[in-house]
C-alpha cells in the first residue's frame, strides 16, 4: 500500500484534494435546502467551489498565529519563577486542556444544533473554534511530532488537511444561509421569445446553477424547483435592492 501511494504522481493528490474540499463546500451549501445535486453536478464544478474556502482558511491561520503570539508566555527567568510560585486554579488548568475544550465544543454544538442550525453566527463561530482547537490537538500528537519534527512543516500540513476542509464546509453552509434568509439573493426572470414569462416579479430567488439545471426557490424556501436552462432563451438575474 505504501509503495502504491509513493508511486502516485503529486498531481493526483492535488486533484483529489481539490475535489474533496470542493465537495465539502457543495455539501454544506445544498444540505441547507435539503437538495441532492449529485445527479446534476458536473466534475468541473467541484474544484471551482474550493477557491473562496481556501482564502478564508488562510485568514483563520493568520488569526491562529496572532493568537499564539499574544498568548505565548514570557521567556524571562523572572516570569517563569513567578508563574511557578503561583498555583493555577483548577478551572484554568481544566480549560487549558485541548481535549476538554473539544469535548465542551462538541457537546455545545450537538445541544444547540436544532435551535441554531439555520443561524449564520452558529456556523461561523463553531467552525472557527473547531478548526483552531482540532489543529492544536493534532499539532501536539507525539507520534506526529516524531514523524514530522519540523514545526512549520507540521503546521502547514495541518492547515492544508484540517483547516481548509472545515472552512470549505462552513463557507458553503454560510453562503447558503445568506440566501435562505434572503440576505444576499438574486431574483430570477425567465425570458422566451423576448417575453418575460414569470407570472409575478420578484417571486423566485436563485439558489444556484448546477450543470444544465437552474435551481430556484420562493422567498419562504417552501417551493424549490429544478429547471432545465435550455427551456428558456434567457435567464435574467436581478439583484435584491438593499
Amino acid at each position: 500500500m505504501k509503495e502504491f501511494i509513493k508511486n502516485l504522481p503529486i498531481t493526483t493528490f492535488i486533484l483529489v484534494y481539490l475535489f474533496f474540499c470542493g465537495s465539502l463546500y457543495l455539501v454544506g451549501f445544498w444540505t441547507t435546502f435539503d437538495i441532492d445535486v449529485t445527479n446534476f453536478i458536473t466534475i468541473t464544478e467541484i474544484p471551482k467551489s474550493f477557491v473562496i474556502p481556501f482564502l478564508l482558511a488562510n485568514g483563520i491561520v493568520f488569526f491562529q498565529i496572532v493568537l499564539h503570539i499574544i498568548s505565548s508566555p514570557s521567556n524571562s527567568e523572572e516570569s517563569k519563577t513567578k508563574d511557578n510560585s503561583k498555583k493555577t486554579p483548577f478551572i484554568f488548568e481544566l480549560l487549558s486542556n485541548i481535549d476538554v475544550l473539544l469535548s465542551i465544543l462538541a457537546l455545545a454544538i450537538v445541544a444547540t444544533y436544532d435551535f441554531f442550525k439555520t443561524e449564520i453566527p452558529f456556523w461561523t463561530l463553531s467552525s472557527v473554534l473547531f478548526a483552531i482547537l482540532i489543529s492544536i490537538r493534532i499539532y501536539k500528537i507525539e507520534k506526529l511530532k516524531k514523524l514530522i519534527p519540523t514545526s512549520n512543516f507540521r503546521k502547514g500540513l495541518i492547515h492544508i488537511f484540517v483547516v481548509v476542509p472545515v472552512i470549505s464546509f462552513s463557507t458553503g453552509k454560510i453562503n447558503s444561509l445568506n440566501i435562505y434568509h434572503n440576505n444576499k439573493i438574486n431574483f430570477v426572470e425567465f425570458i422566451k421569445d423576448n417575453k418575460v414569462i414569470n407570472e409575478k416579479k420578484n417571486t423566485f430567488k436563485l439558489l444556484g446553477f448546477v450543470g444544465e439545471k437552474i435551481i430556484i426557490s420562493d422567498l419562504k424556501n417552501k417551493k424549490i424547483q429544478i429547471i432545465n436552462q435550455s427551456s428558456f432563451d434567457q435567464v435574467q438575474l436581478i439583484q435584491k435592492e438593499k
